[in-house]
């Protein structure tokens, strides 16, 4: 489905997973849905770190800016904003202890964003 970065929500700590969550809430341009990727971050309870290369949010990240970033170069959360991306978009059926969700209970989210897209 084909997203456009509307707000990123964080970071703020999750206490329930004991870590730190980022929300980048989209808009659906086909289609008129609002939807959400959520992405972890590193870092103690006392602030937020910037994950490993390995992480989601790295990857995603270097994606919106369209390279990986520079020696030094901050990587500001505002890169996301007003970009397109093509999203892998998912169900969700199950609550946080792998229970069935009631009918009302399930939405949509983005698992994860597939490739950017330059409009």
């Amino acid at each position: 489905m084909l997203v456009r970065v509307v707000e990123v929500q964080g970071p703020e700590w999750v206490r329930a997973f004991q870590r730190w969550s980022l929300r980048i809430g989209c808009a659906g341009l086909h289609d008129a849905v609002s939807l959400s990727l959520f992405l972890n971050l590193a870092g103690d309870r006392d602030a937020p770190s910037v994950p490993g290369r390995q992480s989601k949010f790295y990857k995603h990240w270097t994606m919106a800016n369209g390279a990986q970033p520079r020696k030094g170069q901050v990587m500001d959360l505002s890169i996301f904003m007003d970009k397109y991306f093509m999203a892998e978009v998912e169900q969700a059926t199950k609550d946080a202890k792998g229970e069935e969700k009631g009918e009302g209970e399930i939405y949509s989210r983005i698992v994860r964003f597939i490739r950017r897209e330059d409009m």
